[in-house]
């Protein structure tokens, strides 16, 4: 009976019994932002990054009829996304079909952008933008 406990406790320790040893900065960073897409116009939403690792956007809507694009751009792009040239565009996933766009980047904690969701249709839309840093 001794040696089991002993078998059982080497192996809680080593398993470290059902806690997570993974530090916080190593923990998956999720965040859904919910909007609304008006007709030709563009939303922004800022973002600053709460860990290093890999970024990932990504914009979800239901009809297939409307076309949303999205912008990942510099931190003081927030008056307007147009021009485009002006705005310091980083990274852009703008297809003419479907109903998901996506942006992957790497970075780094404390590094800020903003991201823009563009509506390119005469056709308002509600959309999903899920923000994930891995």
């Amino acid at each position: 009976m001794t040696r089991f406990i002993g078998v059982v406790l080497l192996a809680c320790i080593t398993a470290s019994c059902g806690n997570d040893s993974t530090s916080p900065s190593e923990q998956p960073f999720n965040q859904t932002v919910t909007g609304t897409a008006s007709v030709f116009g563009s939303t922004r939403h800022g973002l600053t990054i709460p860990r290093n690792g890999n970024l990932t956007l990504r914009l979800t809507w239901q009809d297939p009829t409307v076309d949303l694009d999205l912008y990942l751009t510099i931190p003081s792009c927030t008056a307007s996304l147009y021009p485009l040239s002006s705005c310091g565009v980083l990274l852009a996933s703008d297809n003419a079909s479907g109903t998901v766009e996506t942006i992957t980047r790497s970075v780094t904690n404390g590094e800020a952008f903003q991201v823009w969701v563009d509506n390119v249709s005469s056709r308002t839309a509600n959309y999903t933008l899920g923000i994930t840093v891995q």
